[in-house]
């Protein structure tokens, strides 16, 4: 395996330090979360309802008044929103998103810098769109299941609603389910196209050989009645080091999760529109020549987990015999932790690099061996949930015992790894260490929900016996009667994780 080019002396930066950390995708929630995840939902759910709208939609529903109703938060999102849209024609609902490691140097030529994000690709706010989506939508469908207020749960249901109207299916706000101009590469090549790491943001593409000399590029925007060169627009951005990471239809996942979790409690309607576009995305993924060049890379694992995880609400059975044959499939291939892990020795930010390989392959193995999580007002339903299981071809006692130790033997591997060169001080190991504590926690939930003679579902656990606490190899990561933390450890950073992972903590 050849390494990825290697970005000059010059450029290798230290990466700034975060104020807080990322979030990590998590498989669906557990339906048994602890009393103090329930407690920070219920905050974040109430901050979502009552806040005051940041963006008031002018078309895309006019049933809801301008101003809202006093603490009605009206707040929508779409790809439409973005201050730069897609530049090539007729496709202002696309989602545009440049690479973000390439860079302008003195001589005026593209030059890519590994695990250095350009703030001025960050300038298409799209991603940004998706991913606040995504985010709310996931955290109200809890609110809709674990909170006690009936009036709030209502509110919950309305805003899902409307969110997924104005995203999925309203002409002027929707985006499109194809994702062509998703992870653009700066260059003389029209037009301008995405590339197969559109389902992820901040992996390694080669450069095109043309792409160097700025003034080469002749795609230009037309916005508010100007013409707008492509690179003038770059070169005018000024959003300084903090802006947001890029992520892109990955996020889509919490979607997925969150019908999972409520779309019996949704208009029907909404459900089936947000159905007909995910499944339009997975044709897409299976057919076009972008989704095609995605699968067959060498480690394809977010393109599988996000195939799997939009089956899962289309056609469950599909997706678990998809997610098992694709992870079964890695393993084979990859059989150690050194094989799975290799490429992202490679890079100068390895660990975070490492940390965002194993991320898909614990959504995937959840996929692959858990049933969905009952809703407390829907557990009668466990019996014909196992027998679907059954009938679907749930994975054997060997494959769940040789998944869940592959994967512990990748978290080890993970643990052990150096810093790269630009990763002092974001990664020094008391912030990797606390990242990892999420994967060791996930390990342990797997472990727990899978016994060799028993169907493997997502259980309602009946103890607090929940899991490893945050790296000190204690029992017990809730607050049911034990005293161990209660939250991931964020001391490292000066905010802290944000409340929404402090909440998902306790749904592992």
């Amino acid at each position: 395996m050849s390494p990825p080019p290697t970005s000059s002396l010059a450029t290798l930066a230290p990466l700034p330090l975060q104020r807080q950390p990322l979030e990590i995708l998590l498989p669906l929630p557990s339906s048994n979360p602890t009393h103090h995840a329930i407690e920070l939902l219920q905050d974040l759910v109430l901050q979502i309802l009552n806040s005051p709208s940041t963006r008031r939609n002018s078309e895309a529903d006019e049933s809801t008044p301008r101003g809202g109703a006093k603490g009605y938060n009206d707040q929508i999102f779409s790809v439409t929103f973005s201050p730069v849209l897609c530049p090539e024609p007729g496709t202002k609902n696309d989602l545009f998103v440049l690479s973000p490691h390439w860079w302008r140097t003195v001589s005026g030529e593209w030059e890519w810098r590994d695990g250095q994000r350009n703030p001025e690709c960050a300038r298409p706010q799209g991603q940004i769109q998706l991913q606040d989506m995504a985010k709310t939508v996931h955290t109200l469908a809890l609110g809709v299941i674990h909170l006690q207020d009936d009036d709030v749960k209502v509110q919950c249901r309305k805003k899902i609603e409307r969110i997924l109207r104005a995203f999925f299916m309203t002409p002027e706000t929707r985006m499109n389910p194809e994702v062509w101009s998703a992870q653009c590469t700066p260059s003389a090549h029209e037009p301008l196209r995405g590339n197969a790491q559109f389902v992820v943001a901040g992996t390694h593409v080669k450069p095109h050989a043309n792409s160097s000399h700025l003034s080469d590029v002749s795609v230009c925007w037309c916005q508010g009645g100007h013409s707008l060169n492509l690179l003038d627009v770059l070169i005018s951005f000024n959003l300084g080091s903090n802006s947001p990471g890029l992520k892109q239809i990955r996020y889509l996942i919490l979607v997925d999760q969150a019908l999972l979790l409520v779309q019996e409690q949704l208009d029907q309607e909404v459900v089936s529109g947000v159905k007909n576009w995910l499944d339009k995305q997975v044709e897409w993924m299976r057919t076009s020549p972008q989704g095609i060049e995605a699968r067959q890379r060498t480690k394809p694992t977010w393109y599988h987990v996000i195939v799997a995880s939009h089956l899962s609400g289309l056609r469950p059975a599909e997706a678990r015999e998809y997610a098992l044959d694709s992870l079964k499939a890695h393993i084979a291939r990859n059989p150690t932790p050194f094989s799975v892990l290799e490429e992202s020795m490679h890079h100068h930010n390895r660990r975070h690099r490492c940390l965002f390989t194993i991320e898909p392959l614990f959504l995937l193995a959840s996929l692959a061996l858990q049933l969905p999580a009952p809703s407390p007002s829907h557990a009668g339903e466990n019996e014909q949930n196992e027998i679907e299981a059954s009938e679907a071809g749930q994975p054997t006692a060997e494959d769940s015992q040789q998944i869940v130790s592959w994967l512990a033997e990748c978290v080890a591997f993970v643990r052990g790894v150096v810093k790269g060169p630009i990763e002092t001080p974001r990664e020094d190991d008391q912030r990797f260490f606390a990242k990892i504590d999420w994967f060791e926690r996930l390990l342990d939930s797997l472990r727990k929900d899978h016994t060799p003679k028993t169907v493997h579902t997502v259980k309602q656990a009946e103890g607090d016996d929940r899991g490893v606490g945050a790296g000190d190899g204690s029992e017990d990561g809730s607050t049911q009667g034990g005293s161990a933390k209660q939250e991931p450890d964020g001391c490292g950073w000066e905010d802290g994780w944000d409340q929404r992972m402090r909440m998902l903590w306790g749904f592992v």
